[in-house]
């Protein structure tokens, strides 16, 4: 006679294998919750549901249609919010064993909160006719159909199981297919007359983290110890299975999840994250670029396409190029917009000298335009990064992702990425105990999968039992008037304790007959709130359960071993905290940096006016910035048409053009020429606001015009504009720049530096900030006196279309000086900080902006004040 054991929230395989484990014979045993146990007698019946079963996902969706056809029943239609409606029906509707729309109406009519409990009976019958409409039926539909409809199973024995009691709906199906009989697990594993026979330990820890770890290295620790031997029971499982996951990654620990992980451990989740973030910023360039670079993202197999498609090799793909192109013209999930906006690119920035390496780049971004015009679940499924040991978890968490992203975008026609919010709350990975692996599980689940060494972690209070609240959606109030149904546990607040404490007892007392070792363990001091926790009465009621023992609650708290921060040696980081906490001193070796070079002064490397002055208004950011290589953070912002050097750059090629044609060029066509060339470059830089572009194009052209009108009313001739100039100094510092403007006035050249900021910077003092212009001037005249040109440089110019002209005497000395002084601080590597360069006369930054510099937090300036 085949035996059916009815319980729900247990995986049939973990349970039997389980059972072999301990030597029980589950020959012709099976376990099904209450809607497999519907589905295999409908079938064992020749019943045929007329209607299709859904499952969670498509009910959820089924929801979504409702709430958004009735706005009046006060309850959210966020998708977030939607699970949590569907699981409070599904409360309701388990605790009615027959006539479920009636009693539901007549029941919640009689409770405190009418407006609500109306709404939820408004809500629960426009989803029950959705359902009938789309000819689907969801699980409790079933149970209660097959409750209804099938009769007794012949040769079938069924059994329910005391530790888990059914809703009256599922007792119901139970009765209604040949009554039940009722067993224990005690029973199943036949350990009811073994006596106790685990030793039983516990032990406290500093922070959850720290309790994760010496459970892993007390498991290392012991000889007769395998992981596949040991089971951990988590009394949190968010925290726990997350903490454990990252020890396996890290020491190569192949684990298990019984309870599954939160989808934030899995490479799935930031690449979600990094999706939203990428379609909120209007599919910006910064947030693409760190979207294709993040560890989430598969770039190598992009480099590939990208490659095979250009008919290039791997390593000349210009990525980094690419990403801009695509990021300035906005390109997103939509293919049609997408190739529109290549099409119709023309960046009026790209110089002569680089329009062959654009075009190039511009090949590679058509590609990257196709692929993200396929959208974002088109993208996670086929970019997301699978790990190794863990692929399969990032690849179920990829799987669960992309399938609801896909089928919430195709019922709602709204954007995949409204739902990742909530996919973000989920666990995934759940998975089967493995021979080979430590397995992880829930508290109230580790009593179906045993093994010789149980461990069971977090039992602080605050975390089992916890102090679980009332569901608004289902009040205790609301949930007590069906407790005359037959419900054996109603899922009220106060309950749900009492409950929780009894499968812990049922979870010891089953280990201490069928385990070798148990131990308990919580976390005294929260690390992440900073306090410490107390221990869980559960905790000393499994401990005299499975030892017998008679310890009151403060003598086990007395006895029990504390597990301090670092006391594991599992790492090198661990031994030095250890030291360090005993004032132990680590000395470093001080040989290698005693003997290091300090030059930093490259020889064979041309310096730019603007990278010396750099220098002079903070040298420690030109050190992390020019020396290490430390790249500075993107100051750039979605909301701007125009950045400032792109302003700077088209100001500077219109200068360029009214420079050729000065005396030729009339008002009028240099206007048309701005206004042409601010319209191309909107083509390659799309606004995130449209309506933004107008007064940005406004501001652009009054300032072009300024300029139009501050050049032409010059009485200088001009010698070259954008020329390139280049000289050596005696001490070795080549100097290479392009400048604005050579000019000549009265036999002698004029530096002219167009600038489109807002205020003049420049100080007739101050000669620091001077310094660009003084240095293309020492270059200007180092280059005539090379060609035996006599003519030499009397006066640098600034000049800024909006504030006006400054001008300042060249004086020869103060470009020797600068240089001199400069070269110097490279070969000693002397980069002071803020403060200590302006004591020494060096900085001539406003200390205002080191608030929102990029290297703050490492230049050392804090530690100095």
């Amino acid at each position: 006679m085949e035996k059916i054991v009815v319980v729900s929230g247990v995986n049939e395989t973990g349970l039997l294998r389980t059972m072999s484990w301990h030597g029980h014979d589950s020959f012709g045993t099976r376990v099904m919750d209450a809607a497999q146990l519907a589905q295999y007698a409908l079938v064992r019946s020749g019943k045929m549901l007329r209607e299709k079963p859904v499952d969670m996902q498509a009910r959820r969706l089924l929801m979504l249609r409702v709430l958004e056809s009735l706005p009046g029943t006060g309850f959210s239609s966020d998708y977030s919010d939607v699970g949590k409606l569907l699981d409070a029906l599904d409360r309701l509707r388990t605790l009615v064993p027959s006539d479920e729309a009636g009693e539901l109406r007549s029941r919640l009519a009689k409770g405190e909160f009418t407006d609500k409990n109306s709404g939820l009976i408004k809500v629960y019958d426009a989803y029950m006719k959705l359902c009938a409409e789309e000819g689907v039926m969801d699980r409790i539909s079933v149970i209660r159909y097959a409750a209804e409809n099938c009769g007794p199973l012949e040769n079938c024995q069924l059994m329910t199981l005391k530790e888990r009691p059914l809703t009256p709906l599922e007792a119901r199906l139970t009765a209604a297919l040949g009554g039940s009989g009722e067993t224990s697990l005690t029973e199943l594993y036949g350990a009811r007359t073994l006596p106790r026979k685990a030793e039983v330990s516990a032990f406290r820890a500093y922070g959850a983290s720290n309790e994760a770890l010496h459970v892993i290295e007390k498991i290392l620790s012991e000889k007769d110890f395998t992981f596949d031997s040991c089971i951990v029971a988590a009394a949190d499982t968010k925290l726990t299975p997350a903490i454990f996951l990252e020890l396996g990654q890290r020491f190569g620990i192949n684990m298990t999840f019984g309870c599954g992980v939160p989808i934030s451990c899995t490479t799935a989740a930031d690449m979600l994250v990094r999706l939203r973030d990428w379609a909120a910023s209007g599919y910006g360039a910064s947030a693409l670029s760190e979207l294709v670079n993040s560890r989430a993202f598969n770039t190598s197999k992009l480099r590939k396409l990208i490659a095979k498609s250009c008919g290039i090799k791997a390593d000349e793909v210009k990525l980094k190029q690419a990403l801009s192109i695509a990021g300035k013209l906005r390109l997103g999930c939509g293919p049609d917009v997408n190739r529109e906006r290549m099409d119709n690119c023309d960046d009026p920035l790209v110089e002569d000298d680089k329009r062959k390496e654009y075009d190039n780049a511009f090949a590679q971004a058509r590609v990257i335009a196709e692929e993200l015009g396929k959208g974002m679940v088109y993208l996670l499924r086929k970019y997301c990064v699978r790990r190794g040991e863990y692929s399969s978890l990032d690849g179920g968490a990829v799987n669960r992702a992309a399938s609801e992203m896909s089928a919430y975008s195709a019922v709602t026609g709204n954007p995949p990425e409204d739902v990742i919010p909530e996919l973000l709350t989920r666990n995934v990975g759940h998975s089967l105990p493995r021979h080979d692996a430590l397995h992880i599980t829930s508290a109230e689940q580790a009593v179906f999968s045993l093994r010789d060494r149980l461990f069971v972690t977090g039992l602080s209070a605050a975390n089992f039992p916890g102090t679980p609240a009332e569901d608004p959606l289902t009040l205790d109030s609301d949930l007590k008037l069906f407790e005359d149904l037959g419900a054996a546990e109603l899922p009220v607040s106060d309950r749900i304790v009492i409950r929780r404490k009894r499968q812990a007892a049922e979870l010891a007392e089953a280990a201490s007959r069928l385990c070798r070792e148990i131990t308990l363990s919580y976390s005294y001091f929260d690390s992440a709130e900073l306090k410490r926790a107390n221990m869980s009465t559960a905790l000393h009621e499994m401990y005299t359960a499975a030892s017998g023992g008679s310890e009151t609650y403060e003598e086990l708290l007395e006895e029990m071993p504390s597990v301090s921060y670092f006391e594991d040696g599992m790492t090198a980081d661990r031994l030095i905290g250890r030291g360090y906490c005993r004032n132990h001193i680590c000395k470093p070796d001080e040989k290698h940096w005693e003997n290091s070079e300090t030059d930093c002064f490259d020889r064979e490397k041309e310096y730019s006016p603007s990278a010396v002055g750099g220098f002079f208004e903070c040298p420690k950011k030109y050190f992390l910035q020019r020396v290490l290589g430390i790249p500075d953070e993107d100051s750039s912002s979605d909301f701007k048409v125009t950045e400032a050097n792109e302003f700077g750059l088209m100001l500077h090629e219109l200068m360029n053009m009214l420079a050729v044609s000065r005396r030729s060029m009339s008002r009028d066509r240099f206007e048309k020429k701005a206004s042409e060339m601010f319209d191309r470059f909107l083509t390659s830089k799309v606004p995130l606001i449209a309506d933004m572009a107008a007064p940005a194009k406004r501001e652009f052209m009054t300032v072009a015009m300024n300029t139009y009108d501050m050049d032409t009313a010059l009485g200088t001739a001009i010698i070259e504009a954008e020329q390139e100039y280049s000289a050596e100094h005696v001490g070795g510092l080549k100097l290479k720049g392009r400048l604005d403007r050579l000019e000549e006035a009265g036999g002698s050249f004029v530096i002219g530096d167009f600038k489109s900021g807002r205020r003049i910077k420049q100080k007739d003092e101050d000669v620091h900030t001077w310094l660009q212009t003084m240095l293309y001037a020492y270059m200007v005249d180092s280059t005539c006196a090379e060609k035996g040109d006599p003519r030499r440089t009397s006066r640098c110019e600034y000049r800024y279309p909006r504030a006006g002209i400054v001008s300042k005497d060249y004086d020869e000395t103060i470009p020797e000086r600068i240089i001199t002084e400069f070269t110097e601080h490279l070969v000693r590597g002397d980069f002071p900080c803020y403060d200590d360069a302006a004591a020494a006369g060096i900085a001539v930054k406003n200390e205002d902006e080191c608030l929102y510099c990029s290297y703050k937090g490492m230049c050392g300036k804090e530690e100095q004040s």
